[in-house]
């Protein structure tokens, strides 16, 4: 079984992949200081047909989850009361619109990462 990844942007800008943990209230990913605001989450089965590992923002805000493109609409893959969902990225509403499934990643095209 496949351990749960996280990315992050470092304290610098740069995001990383990586182990997540937390040490004296500060927040790392393999042991680089990370920039919490900026945490996504990866589970074994959230990967493109193409192999790429889809990542979703842990953040109220959306910020660090993928922006994905699913039947012609533009998403933002968020992680919210433990299940995975995309928030319309066109829309200013912090309400699901589309619960993911393992069906639904075998359709997405990734656009990016959301940074604000």
């Amino acid at each position: 079984m496949e351990e749960t990844l996280y990315r992050a942007k470092d304290l610098d800008g740069n995001y990383i992949i990586g182990y997540y943990s937390v040490d004296n209230g500060k927040s790392y990913i393999d042991s680089i200081e990370i920039n919490r605001n900026t945490l996504a989450i990866h589970f074994s089965d959230m990967v493109t047909p193409n192999g790429i590992k889809v990542f979703a923002s842990l953040s109220d805000a959306g910020v660090g989850g993928d922006i994905c493109v699913f039947g012609g609409a533009t998403y933002i893959m968020r992680y919210l009361s433990y299940k995975l969902v995309f928030v319309d990225a066109d829309l200013d509403i912090d309400e699901p619109l589309i619960y993911f499934s393992p069906t639904i990643i075998k359709e997405l095209e990734l656009k990016g990462i959301q940074d604000a």
